[in-house]
């Protein structure tokens, strides 16, 4: 099987008065049976903190594993010549999933690893944003994209059409801005029972017909935002010109974003990948994205 895995970049955003790795510090100082916490459907937990320049973590970046909890149907163990069977598990036992992520406090920047069926990045920032009682802390997440695609993207002085694919079930109802037209259109499909969504928004067939440029930045930063819940946005494309006459540019942002993939993790015998393996592979991925932070 591959042992391989994937890396996306994140850019963490702040208003609140406690910094980010101060959240983690006042969450690692919480006992671990009191760090479980429901974000939406699912219970989560901060598993792992280590924080940087200590005797167990000599790098300069915060490397957390945090893990999904689950204690209703889980798979079987499978063996290619018997039959299925069920684990032996206690009253207390379920089923976890484990995301690694690295935070480095001074690019302010969250790498996380891409695992389908462990905490994705929004449902990690809602966590930590939501874990004190009474107490929001305004954290936000933004996917970063290629240097030469968001540079592209700004120079789009003139934006003709933005086409986007959006699955609103895999959307926590956390990320949604309450208000926006977009989070409108989501709570409609969920009412109907939709899977997925389709926009295209156009400007006229006109040549010198554009978009309001302003209100069209925001709308696409609103989908780049649900972009940090994994595969929610299935296509996000803007086509436009940097200036009249120009030819028409599509930028995919679903291909920009920043990705990178990590080969030869260490598989142990239970078949999880080790959580040092999947920590080395995070700073690897920092260590190779120096030059774009």
């Amino acid at each position: 099987m591959p042992s391989n895995m994937k890396v996306h970049l994140y850019d963490v955003h702040t208003q609140a008065t406690t910094p980010f790795e101060g959240a983690l510090a006042a969450i690692s100082a919480t006992p671990l049976d009191q760090r479980m916490r429901s974000v939406g459907a699912n219970e989560i937990r901060l598993e792992n903190c280590l924080p940087p320049n200590t005797p167990a973590n000599a790098s300069s970046y915060w490397l957390l594993d945090f893990t999904n909890l689950r204690f209703k149907n889980g798979p079987g163990k499978a063996n290619r010549v018997a039959p299925m069977t069920g684990f032996s598990l206690g009253p207390d036992d379920g089923f976890g999933e484990e995301t690694a992520a690295l935070y480095d406090p001074s690019k302010k920047v969250l790498l996380i690893q891409y695992n389908h069926h462990g905490p994705r990045a929004s449902a990690i920032c809602s966590y930590i944003s939501s874990f004190f009682p009474g107490v929001m802390l305004d954290y936000e997440l933004s996917i970063r994209l290629n240097p030469n695609a968001a540079l592209k993207l700004q120079r789009q002085s003139i934006l003709r059409k933005i086409d986007a694919k959006i699955t609103p079930p895999k959307i926590s109802s956390s990320m949604r801005k309450s208000g926006t037209s977009l989070d409108n259109a989501l709570s409609i499909s969920n009412s109907i029972g939709g899977n997925t969504i389709e926009i295209t928004i156009s400007a006229s067939r006109s040549k010198s017909s554009k978009l309001d440029f302003q209100k069209a930045h925001e709308f696409i930063s609103a989908i780049k935002e649900l972009m940090s819940n994994g595969d929610a946005v299935e296509r996000l494309e803007v086509e436009g010109r940097p200036s009249p006459g120009a030819p028409i540019e599509t930028i995919d942002l679903i291909e920009e974003r920043i990705e990178t993939t990590i080969y030869n993790l260490t598989l142990g015998s239970d078949l999880r990948y080790i959580q040092s393996s999947r920590w080395e592979g995070l700073l690897k991925a920092r260590n190779g994205w120096g030059a774009i932070l």
